[in-house]
Formats: C-alpha cells, sequence, structure tokens
C-alpha cells in the first residue's frame, strides 16, 4: 500500500472533513456468511484510520459488503469506533426487516441500504420500493451497484422512487459505450434528476488496464462532473475488494486518490463533492469538523 501526504485540495482549507464515502470493512471477529463469494483479507479499523489520515480524510462512509449478508456487526462496530461524529454506515437488510431494526440501525449511524445486484444479491423492484417507502421517513437513501446497462429499463422505476439513489462506481457505465448510446444517455437523464446522485469511485472496475490515469474513463467522468457536480460523491473503495479477487497487484492509495481529487480541483467543485454533497446526503450538517 503505498501512501503519502497531501496538502488540501485546492478550494479547501486543512480543517475541511473531507469524506470518504465508500469503502468496507472485513474483521476476523465477525465471521463471513457460509456463502459468501467474495471472502478478502482481513482490513480492519485499524488500518483504515492509518490509511485515511495519510490521505487527508476525516470521514467515512462504511459500506455493508457482501461478504457479511444480512450480518451487519461489522460495518456497525466499525462505525462506532471511527465515531458516529464523523462515521456514517450503510446496511445491507432483508425486505422483510422490521420499523424498530431500521430504527436501531438509524441510531448507529445507518443512513441507507445497499443492493448490490452485481454480486449476490438480486434487484427486486416491488420490494426494494416498499423498503424505499419505509426508509423515506429516516431520511435514508438507497444505494444501487448495477451493471451500467441495466439503467435503461430500471429509469422509470428509479424515477419514481421516494426516497435519494446513489448511482455506486460511475454507474457502472461501459466506457466503451458511445455518449450517443442508450446506456450513456440514460445515465445522464438520470443523474438530472434532483434525487439521483453519483459515486466517483472504483474506475479500475470500469477500465481496468487504465491504472493509474484510466485516459478511457475521460468522457465518462467528464460527463458526471458536469451533469451532477451538486449530487456528487466521492469514494476510495477500499480495500478494493472486486480489484484483488481478480488477482490484481495492490493499487496506489495515493494515487488512485489524486485521480479523482485532481479532476475536481480542476472544475472547482472540490469543497462540494468532498465536504459539502456527504454532508447533506449523510446528515454531517451542523457537525463540527
Amino acid at each position: 500500500m503505498a501512501t503519502a501526504d497531501i496538502a488540501p485540495a485546492s478550494g479547501l482549507a486543512a480543517a475541511d472533513p473531507v469524506c470518504d464515502c465508500h469503502l468496507h470493512i472485513y474483521d476476523p471477529a465477525f465471521p463471513y456468511a457460509p456463502d459468501a463469494a467474495l471472502r478478502p483479507p482481513p482490513a480492519t479499523v485499524d488500518t483504515y484510520r492509518a490509511l485515511r489520515d495519510s490521505l487527508g480524510i476525516r470521514r467515512s462512509v462504511i459500506v455493508q459488503p457482501t461478504t457479511y449478508g444480512y450480518d451487519n456487526r461489522c460495518t456497525l462496530d466499525a462505525v462506532a469506533r471511527l465515531g458516529v461524529e464523523n462515521a456514517r454506515g450503510v446496511a445491507v437488510v432483508p425486505p422483510t426487516i422490521g420499523d424498530d431494526a431500521l430504527r436501531e440501525l438509524d441510531r448507529a449511524g445507518c443512513r441507507g441500504v445497499r443492493i448490490n445486484a452485481l454480486r449476490g444479491a438480486s434487484l427486486d423492484t416491488e420490494a426494494t420500493g416498499a423498503l424505499a417507502r419505509r426508509i423515506a421517513p429516516l431520511g435514508w437513501h438507497v444505494q444501487l451497484h448495477v451493471d451500467g446497462a441495466a439503467l435503461v429499463a430500471l429509469s422509470p422505476w428509479l424515477r419514481a422512487l421516494p426516497v435519494p439513489v446513489v448511482l455506486d462506481h460511475m454507474g457502472r457505465l461501459n466506457p466503451a459505450h458511445a455518449p450517443d448510446s442508450p446506456p450513456w444517455q440514460t445515465l445522464r437523464a438520470l443523474l438530472a434528476e434532483p434525487h439521483i446522485w453519483g459515486k466517483l469511485s472504483a474506475p479500475y472496475l470500469l477500465d481496468p488496464g487504465g491504472v493509474p490515469g484510466y485516459r478511457a474513463l475521460a468522457p465518462v467522468t467528464e460527463m458526471l462532473l458536469e451533469t451532477a457536480p451538486q449530487r456528487l460523491l466521492w469514494g476510495s473503495d477500499w480495500p478494493h475488494p472486486g480489484w484483488h479477487a481478480q488477482g490484481h497487484p495492490p493499487l496506489d492509495e495515493a494515487a488512485l486518490r489524486d485521480w479523482a481529487w485532481r479532476q475536481l480541483e480542476a472544475r472547482g467543485i472540490a469543497r462540494a463533492v468532498l465536504v459539502d454533497n456527504p454532508a447533506r446526503l449523510f446528515g454531517f450538517v451542523g457537525i463540527s469538523g
């Protein structure tokens, strides 16, 4: 793991609470689900805390990985250990979860539910829509990980959801798609909706051979940055489980961060994406950095 200290990004003060909006924790204190397809080595809170500090990150959002199924204990433990004043969780829950259990997750720092339709979970739009209506009073969002091509059919359903929707990893738009293709045009139209958010993260999943510059993604990232800067998030995707599961070598964490942050700085939206947007979505507003 390569890291390096960094000066504040352009437009940020040293004390500004930059938020990493997508990471996972894998702690051997919590057993993996017996049927887990992805079984990465430990990636603990202590290891992440050291990385976070070296990268200039103050706030973190721990996303429940498929490895733990519906058992959110590891994610909740990470939120508690990092401190609810500067950490949030995104849970994975069954559609039958009770309202009391949702409120308990809310008190523990969760602010959304994730559906990973690319690994482990299928997307039941009827059940997810019903769950969205139940989490709406909590101010939560739905975090969705689907193939970019699937957004074409899902678009009417996504537009009708009553909660914010966060599309993981740049909507998983294949960079081979032309700008006039249906997936591209659908993602652009969705990001213009006031409740749909994008996430600048995991470029290696879209352009595996592009490390570290990801030049093939330039048109995709340009579209995201121009279309929804007020609803765009950034995440490290640490410890990059999907990448390492394919046998790839370790990533340079500082270079990966710099790839994203330089683009934000160049467009004058670093503070919006790294501080203000996550504060709004995850409820950090009013909490001092």
